[in-house]
């Protein structure tokens, strides 16, 4: 396996992306998505400073970091993808991340 830095995917790249677009709980299946925690997520995410954004992609680097050091399956699967496939998966991930960030400020900090 390629050194992290080397990766393709810039997994804080993707954080950034995720944070700046309207949240619409898309990670849930439809009958786990909660219309209310998805208002109450995308109100939070529309409150994000800038240096709100760099904290959740620095906190998506990290978990990412740790997760190849420990070769987890799920993000090996990510960053060996040969087309598309992993991408769109970080963002899945990313996404789901960003509403825990959100919702439970105060283990962000």
């Amino acid at each position: 396996m390629t050194k992290y830095d080397n990766l393709a995917l810039l997994p804080s790249v993707v954080a950034v992306a995720v944070a700046n677009r309207p949240y619409t709980g898309a990670e849930w299946s439809s009958q786990h998505r909660d219309s209310r925690s998805v208002e109450r997520v995308e109100a939070e995410r529309q409150q994000m400073t800038e240096d709100d954004i760099e904290a959740f992609a620095e906190s998506v680097d990290r978990h990412c970091r740790a997760a190849y050091k420990a070769r987890a399956r799920w993000f090996v699967k990510i960053a060996r993808a040969q087309d598309n496939s992993g991408r769109d998966q970080l963002y899945v991930w990313a996404s789901h991340w960003l509403a825990a960030f959100l919702l439970q400020p105060k283990k962000r900090r």
